[in-house]
């Protein structure tokens, strides 16, 4: 029965320390996004603020759309060779995970921006 308790005991410490419970997110660093120019490439990135370096991340977009000709990926990076004069604009989800279970991700916070990419003439 010791062996037992012992075990979990490890365990549990373990998902307490891979829960990056001394970690936080404190918000999405990344203000304002750059205007971009029709016919000329196009490269930024949203940037987050935490205390620690996080296990993972995930940034989508949640509501509306970028500009013809950009794309975006999941770490937050906005890419590509806009095709039209536009105002875009649309909101975010930066999610950041500290930990690490046997299930996946622990620890995780979603936070929410909105953010406006003006794409001007050449």
């Amino acid at each position: 029965m010791k062996n037992f308790l012992l075990v979990i005991g490890l365990i549990l410490g373990f998902l307490f320390v891979s829960c990056g419970s001394d970690c936080e997110f404190i918000g999405i660093a990344t203000d304002d996004l750059p205007d971009a120019v029709v016919g000329k490439e196009y490269h930024v990135v949203i940037e987050h603020n935490s205390t620690c370096s996080p296990a993972s991340k995930l940034v989508q977009i949640t509501e509306g759309s970028l500009p013809a000709g950009l794309d975006f990926n999941g770490n937050g990076t906005i890419s590509g060779i806009p095709t039209e004069v536009i105002e875009a604009e649309f909101e975010i989800m930066y999610r950041v995970c500290f930990g690490t279970g046997s299930f996946g991700p622990t620890g995780c916070t979603d936070k929410y921006k909105t953010f406006t990419i003006t794409v001007k003439p050449e």
